[in-house]
């Protein structure tokens, strides 16, 4: 045997289902009159209370339509229109053309970050042109700095640091020219193409080896006073 039983929800139940598919029926309408709304060209102020003429239960947002300026005001204006609508209301987000001031201070930003990042370019491209000598004695060291940028080396030690300077002629890989405090003196890598060591010698008679050293080190411990850009 079989029977069929037919259930109905309680009063209280029906009641419920009939209160949301009456508010659902109202967010689809609020939705679709504000889909139909001119709010394109206007301000966020002006159009915020445009929709909210419709219901004031509408949540209204808004949203710069540059990703790299996020901050607007309400008095910007509007340049596209986002509606959502679900069982629990409807919402939209206005997304809004930052003003001339913003615009300004982003491009002022990047222009300065633009001008970071060549100096930062020039300072490596600089430093590349200049290279660092060591000649070591037992209680104290002769420090080279030679700059191919300027044709220039410089010339201090560790225990007197005045600093000497002299244009140069040449090249390292054959041979450099020139004066310190009236005394003529060259240079060469021992192996051309190779920094890593080097002949200083002087009129005099004295040659003496040199290792390579960091550029920036060197400059940075015993140069201080040096305008070189880096």
């Amino acid at each position: 045997m079989s029977k069929i039983v037919t259930v109905v929800p309680r009063p209280e139940r029906l009641h419920t289902i009939e209160q949301k598919n009456k508010r659902t029926k109202q967010y689809k309408k609020e939705a679709v009159a504000v889909k139909k709304m001119s709010l394109k060209t206007k301000s966020f102020t002006e159009d915020k209370s445009s929709i909210q003429g419709i219901s004031s239960s509408i949540v209204v947002k808004s949203k710069s339509n540059d990703n790299e300026i996020t901050d607007v005001s309400d008095t910007d204006i509007v340049t596209d229109v986002k509606v959502k609508q679900t069982n629990n209301g409807v919402s939209v987000e206005l997304y809004l053309e930052p003003s001339d001031s913003a615009k300004k201070t982003l491009a002022d930003k990047r222009d300065s970050e633009q001008k970071s990042k060549d100096l930062e370019a020039e300072q490596i491209k600089y430093k590349e042109n200049v290279k660092a000598y060591e000649v070591r004695f037992n209680d104290y060291a002769i420090e080279y700095l030679t700059d191919k940028n300027t044709s220039t080396i410089y010339e201090t030690t560790t225990d007197d640091h005045s600093i000497s300077q002299s244009k140069f002629t040449g090249s390292m890989d054959e041979k450099i020219r020139f004066n310190l405090d009236g005394l003529e003196m060259t240079a060469f890598n021992h192996y051309a193409g190779n920094d890593s060591v080097a002949i200083f010698n002087d009129s005099s008679g004295n040659s003496n080896k040199a290792s390579e050293r960091n550029p920036a080190t060197t400059k940075n411990t015993y140069f201080k006073n040096l305008n070189l850009p880096f």
